[in-house]
């Protein structure tokens, strides 16, 4: 399934599963942005550090690396 050109997809957490999720939804067509805050570089993703309210209200999707602590901020 291809997205929409304009879909922006959110990838929290940028370790090996953030990484393939991050390459899948590039694949399906997906504008990904990655947030990490522990990353320097995201590869050629565009990566955050913080959630502004803007880019969420702007998301199609999100998807939580099971890395991540539940606990996170």
């Amino acid at each position: 399934m291809m997205a929409e050109a304009s879909e922006k997809a959110l990838v929290l957490g940028f370790g090996a599963s953030g990484q393939a999720a991050a390459r899948l939804l590039r694949r399906q067509g997906h504008h990904v942005v990655v947030a990490d805050e522990k990353v320097e570089s995201a590869a050629d993703f565009e990566l955050v550090h913080e959630l502004a309210p803007e880019l969420v209200d702007a998301l199609s999707l999100a998807v939580v690396s099971p890395g991540l602590s539940a606990h996170h901020p």
